[in-house]
């Protein structure tokens, strides 16, 4: 699983490789992929892992890839999804207090 992982980030992300020093600066090296190759559904089958035998196999080899309809946006708090729920009530009612007999919808 940290294989698909690392292979994703590479692939997507940017990372870290190395940093080189000079006398007065050091400069970070970043792995980075250009954009144009990592849009749809076809970038992850551009991308190779290493199985257990050291070979490198396709994402696809060790995955189902599909593209399918989602939300835009997940909710989450902290790690983990949430959920918002909300309602109304029937006019003339709040949540603490019934509506009074003979009572107008205006508070009468």
């Amino acid at each position: 699983m940290s294989a698909i992982d690392n292979a994703l980030h590479n692939a997507f992300g940017q990372r870290l490789v190395s940093t080189v020093y000079t006398q007065s600066n050091q400069y970070r090296v970043v792995l980075a992929q250009q954009t144009a190759h990592t849009t749809g559904i076809g970038a992850l089958n551009e991308v190779h892992i290493k199985n257990s035998d050291g070979n490198s196999v396709p994402l696809n080899a060790v995955a189902t890839l599909e593209e399918r309809r989602g939300p835009l946006t997940l909710n989450r708090i902290d790690q983990f999804p949430t959920s918002t729920i909300s309602f109304n009530v029937t006019p003339g009612y709040s949540r603490l207090f019934p509506r009074r007999s003979g009572a107008s919808d205006y508070g009468g």
